[in-house]
């Protein structure tokens, strides 16, 4: 076996001769500062030292570092020692970074403090042996401004839905009630007669296309409280004042039957 590069205490730098490769790669380590080491992507052939534009290099800042001492970085060699620019591995191997921005590690407990943004939707598939086995699943259509958050998701698919889901979304500007608010079982939500609903400009409440509030309600003998609306009259149902709900009135009837015999009794104490 030989070896390719004698033993060095210095720089490694490789020059190539090919008029398609004029530059060079270097390879260092420092002696200096404990852990410094460097593989320089692009050097000039004309220096040792310095870096060039555009470099890039593969880099294990030394133990002096302020910034992440002793971690693994991949980076322009002009971010050298910036945490917030390239890929980097901490020291301690448990945390990767882009450009500042930490990933979530599986096998880790971790806790997101700043916001995250996805592209695509987002699901989340519990794992707790079976005891929990459904996902959940926040998603938004950007053409047509659909939002949904789906309870109770296949933890094998992204798409569709499952028996017995329930859905909490804001309806698109291309269905029933179109922007509005809905809590409604999956399967239904694009229809305008189903689940809790309410209106786009949030002065209507509905369950089932029956009013509830904030319009006509329907109450007692299909009569209706209006409101918002004095309802006085006196023909059955419910009526209004602005302030108070009442029951109207209705006038008290017997049974024919009984009314006759109530004659017959009188007509007797007469005689």
């Amino acid at each position: 076996m030989y070896q390719l590069f004698p033993n060095t205490q210095g720089n490694i730098q490789i020059n190539p001769s090919a008029s398609n490769y004029e530059d060079g790669l270097r390879i260092a380590r420092t002696v200096e500062s404990t852990g410094g080491s460097s593989i320089f992507l692009g050097r000039s052939i004309a220096s040792i030292v310095g870096s060039i534009a555009g470099q890039w290099q593969i880099f294990t800042p030394p133990s002096s570092y302020v910034n992440n001492p002793l971690s693994f970085e991949i980076t322009m060699a002009s971010y050298s020692g910036d945490t917030t620019r390239g890929l980097q591995i901490s020291d301690n191997v448990y945390t990767l970074t882009f450009n500042g921005n930490g990933f979530v590690d599986i096998p880790t407990d971790q806790t997101i403090t700043s916001i995250k943004t996805f592209g695509k939707l987002l699901q989340v598939n519990p794992t707790v042996n079976d005891t929990f086995n459904k996902s959940k699943r926040i998603s938004r259509n950007q053409t047509n401004q659909w939002s949904n958050i789906q309870f109770d998701r296949d933890p094998n698919s992204n798409s569709g839905k499952i028996d017995n889901q329930w859905l909490v979304r804001s309806i698109g500007n291309n269905g029933a009630n179109p922007l509005g608010f809905v809590i409604v079982k999956a399967g239904q939500e694009g229809q305008a007669d189903r689940g809790l609903q309410i209106s786009a400009d949030g002065n209507t409440l509905t369950f089932n296309c029956q009013v509830i509030a904030g319009g006509s309600v329907n109450q007692s003998q299909g009569k209706s409280i209006l409101w918002g609306t004095n309802s006085t009259g006196t023909n059955g149902g419910f009526y209004s004042n602005g302030t108070t709900i009442f029951r109207r009135d209705h006038p008290l009837q017997f049974d024919p039957f009984y009314q006759n015999q109530w004659k017959i009794i009188n007509q007797k104490k007469k005689s």
